[in-house]
Parts: structure tokens; C-alpha cells; sequence
């Protein structure tokens, strides 16, 4: 006789689900449509099918449980195994679903897992840029604090040594706070031969063209005289502040406020040089008009000149 509980793979005493489960697994796993061409599957579906056919109905079940259970029967395992209580059986489907369900879950943890470590690499590059960043801001602002700090101190020994100073030497510019520092181009072979006879004096060359400002202001003594050299092209008159006994801890007038800026103590005067314009034009280009110096002498036996107020003198405009 065939023992189809152990075809089936259940024990004798099993109830009737037990062994519709079984045969289900059973015939799912040696199907012939499952198992085309596979040597001894047809065989054991077969098997598979007749023990499933008298198991599951119930006097044929009980015809073959009488037969085999005569002394004659051999059964290799007379006794079942005694099932674990805490052991619970799950069909294909079941195992079918739980393996699915844990593969999705193996690749949710390593999909979040790439996504952590994405993150803390992009993490890690914006960091580093950005340090790169704070330290190039870092030495960018040190480089201008340094810079302000030698403008800062180079102002101060400057105003030190101004304030030390105790004499005006010729071709010093005492009024560059008013009239804004001399202006000179560089390569410009335009200048001027100056001479003073009469009278320590400031002179200021201003161009009588737009845009109209003092472009040199410079002491000088008595009997003495200077070039002006690197004059921009242009057309100049010239005024003066003449005097005796130049005090450099003088105040003189800057529009509506006075502050020291140095001037003469007696006989103070203010002229305008009335000539036509001093003009000096460079060489370019074989310029035809090309004057690059002229010599000025201020003298009164010379040059008309007419006084003006010091307001007008210290007007950077006129």
C-alpha cells in the first residue's frame, strides 16, 4: 500500500484543512504547467492527486485507514510528530507574502541608507565650500582693515609732522584742503617758469575752462621761482595771496568754516593777474597749436594785477 499521509507530508490524525492546505502547497509545486519536461514531476503530481482524492472524503479515508493500519501495513513512522505547540504552520502563500514583503522592506532600509549617505557627502562638500568662503572673507576683510589702518596712520604722521612744521618752504601747497590736491599728468612736458620778485606769495594756476578749478597751489619767497611741471592741456589765469610773515598756525577761511591752514600776518593782500589766458597744448600728433611752457614773471611793472577778496581767492571755483 501507498502511505499517502506521507505523500502528502501530514500526519495520520490530520483534520481535513490540514490536508487541503498540504495538497495545495503540494500540487502548486509539482504542477506539470510548473514543471514542463522536469523528469518524475507528472509522476508526482499524480501521486499527489490520489492521495488527496481518498484522504478528503471521508469513507474512502476510512476504508484506507483500515487497511493500513493491519499488521501487515508497514508505515516508517508509526508514531507522528508530536507538533510544537508554539510553532505555527504557514502555507506558500503565506511564506510567498512574508518573503515580498521582506525583500521591500530590504530595499527601503538600502534606498534610505543611499539617501543618508548622499546627504552627508553633499553635507560635507557645502561645509567645506563654505569654509573656503568664511576664509576668503575672513582674509579679504583683514587685507582692508590693514589697508585703512596705513591710510589711518600715514594721515595721522602727516598731520603730526604739519603740526610740528614751524616754517612754509617754497613750492609747498598749503591750501590742498581747500583746493584739492595738485593735479598732475603724468608724461606731460606742459609747465610753467614762475617767478616772484616782489612779494613772499601762494599761486594758484586755475583753468579758465570748464571745469574750472585750482589745479596747483604753491608757495613761494620772495625773489625766488619755480616750474610747475606735469600741467594738464588747458588755458590758466593765475591769482595770488601775498603777505609777510607766514604763520602755519593761522586760520583762513574754508567757505563758512575757518580752521588752520597757515597765512601770512601782515600785509595781507589777494590779486587776480589780469592777462589774456595762459594756454599750453602738448605735442600730439604734430599738433600745429603745441605750447608746452610759457614763463610768467608777477611783477606790477609787468602784469596788471587787481585785487580781489580772500573769499573769492579761497573759492576753488574762481
Amino acid at each position: 500500500m501507498k502511505d499517502h499521509y506521507r505523500t502528502l507530508g501530514v500526519a495520520s490524525n490530520a483534520s481535513e484543512q490540514e490536508i487541503k492546505l498540504a495538497y495545495r502547497r503540494l500540487a502548486k509545486r509539482y504542477h506539470p504547467d510548473v514543471n514542463a519536461g522536469a523528469n518524475g514531476a507528472e509522476e508526482k503530481f499524480k501521486e499527489i492527486t490520489e492521495a488527496y482524492s481518498i484522504l478528503s472524503d471521508f469513507g474512502l479515508r476510512n476504508n484506507y485507514d483500515s487497511k493500513r493500519n493491519r499488521p501487515l501495513f508497514y508505515e516508517a513512522v508509526s508514531t507522528p510528530e508530536k507538533k510544537d505547540p508554539r510553532r505555527k504552520e504557514y502555507s506558500e502563500e503565506e511564506l510567498e507574502w512574508a518573503r515580498t514583503r521582506h525583500k521591500k522592506r530590504t530595499l527601503a532600509n538600502i534606498a534610505r541608507r543611499k539617501n543618508i549617505l548622499k546627504g552627508m557627502v553633499i553635507t560635507f562638500i557645502l561645509f567645506m565650500a563654505s569654509s573656503a568662503g568664511f576664509e576668503y572673507w575672513i582674509e579679504k576683510k583683514r587685507e582692508k582693515e590693514s589697508r585703512i589702518m596705513t591710510l589711518r596712520l600715514d594721515s595721522l604722521l602727516k598731520q603730526s609732522r604739519n603740526y610740528e612744521k614751524t616754517e612754509i618752504e617754497s613750492m609747498d601747497s598749503p591750501f590742498d584742503p581747500i583746493f584739492g590736491a595738485g593735479v598732475y599728468v603724468s608724461n606731460s612736458k606742459n609747465k610753467f617758469y614762475v617767478f616772484m620778485p616782489f612779494s613772499d606769495a601762494v599761486i594758484c594756476a586755475v583753468q579758465s575752462e570748464w571745469p574750472f578749478r585750482t589745479i596747483r597751489n604753491e608757495f613761494i619767497h620772495a625773489q625766488n621761482g619755480f616750474v610747475m611741471k606735469g600741467m594738464p592741456d588747458g588755458e590758466y589765469y593765475f591769482k595770488l595771496y601775498t603777505g609777510k610773515k607766514w604763520d602755519v598756525k593761522k586760520k583762513n577761511l574754508d567757505g563758512r568754516v575757518r580752521r588752520i591752514l597757515g597765512g601770512f600776518t601782515k600785509d595781507e593782500m589777494f590779486f587776480k593777474v589780469e592777462s589774456k589766458p595762459y594756454r599750453l597744448q602738448s605735442d600730439f600728433k604734430k599738433n600745429r597749436d603745441t605750447i608746452t611752457f610759457d614763463t610768467i614773471t608777477i611783477s606790477p611793472r609787468i602784469l596788471k594785477l587787481t585785487p580781489i577778496t580772500k573769499e573769492e581767492f579761497f573759492d576753488p571755483g574762481k
